[in-house]
């Protein structure tokens, strides 16, 4: 087995279980001859979505991408492992997701990537996160490091000043944000019941909200066509999330919503192209012409 349970015995994580949240168990998913072909073929899984964000009150159109790919990553220093046999290393799943839209005159762009261990319980935490929003009047940036078992530690920078320069340490904690790795990883270990949660990182500086817990019921339900919707309903704040994915393995996201309950605004998006490709070697200028493929403008982001 090429990276999958180095070092699952020392660095196994315990699964986050507040509430009554009910935890899936390990199914050994990750141990086949096919999850190992397609998450370590020495590839990316790109896929690109239509995307309809909402802010200041109107839907503005744009795309979204979501980018997993696995890699090693430094157990103490929590990088990327440039050579992972000279350090302890383990393999995560990455995704990194963007949003690219404009609101008026001026582009949002919005960035988050989370780094869960393949190895392990059927949870898996994220050993890191970090969200970023630019857009001309400023940035904002969070970080989110996982320590011992479900705790992390944190820095929050942000241009507005009610907001400022923030840093604390949550000592047990679930990430919104990493529910999406889940999915990829083993939704069948996707926590359901009354659970506890921090919002995305997006969804709190879009919100000007500070980084806490709230609670939230997530529930799993089948579709007509097959696939399965993942919904995390927020108790005290006016948020639903539901993500479309396909029941079968490699479990492909298809689309989601993030509705404001109390607006009944939605943001939306869905799948228009999926691709497995090496995209880093991809980096000259004709191969622009590439981005077509996966249904991308040509010559912006």
């Amino acid at each position: 087995m090429k990276y999958a349970f180095f070092l699952s015995i020392i660095f196994s994580i315990a699964a986050c279980q507040p509430g009554n949240q009910k935890i899936g168990t390990y199914t050994e998913a990750r141990s086949t001859d096919t999850f190992e072909n397609y998450w370590y073929s020495g590839e990316a899984e790109v896929n690109t979505y239509a995307l309809k964000q909402v802010r200041y009150g109107a839907i503005h159109e744009g795309r979204a991408t979501r980018i997993f790919v696995t890699e090693p990553m430094s157990v103490d220093r929590q990088v990327k492992s440039d050579d992972p046999a000279a350090e302890k290393s383990r393999t995560v799943l990455k995704m990194n997701a963007t949003r690219k839209f404009n609101t008026g005159v001026y582009p949002y762009s919005v960035m988050t990537s989370v780094f869960s261990p393949v190895d392990g319980a059927a949870m898996s935490l994220p050993l890191k996160l970090t969200s970023s929003i630019q857009e001309w009047c400023g940035q904002t940036f969070l970080q989110m490091n996982r320590e011992k078992k479900n705790a992390y530690r944190y820095h929050s920078f942000s241009y507005f000043g009610s907001e400022g320069d923030q840093q604390g340490r949550w000592t047990s904690a679930m990430l919104e944000d990493g529910l999406w790795n889940q999915i990829r990883l083993e939704p069948g270990a996707l926590p359901t019941g009354t659970i506890q949660l921090i919002p995305a990182g997006a969804y709190l500086r879009f919100q000007h909200l500070d980084l806490q817990l709230f609670e939230a019921v997530a529930t799993v339900k089948k579709t007509k066509n097959g696939r399965k919707i993942y919904e995390v309903r927020y108790m005290d704040i006016p948020r639903i999330l539901r993500i479309e994915f396909d029941a079968q393995f490699p479990y492909v996201i298809r689309s989601w919503e993030e509705e404001n309950t109390n607006s009944g605004r939605m943001t939306r998006a869905e799948l228009l192209a999926s691709d497995k490709r090496a995209y880093w070697s991809q980096n000259g200028v004709d191969d622009r012409s590439e981005r077509s493929e996966l249904q991308l403008p040509e010559n912006y982001q």
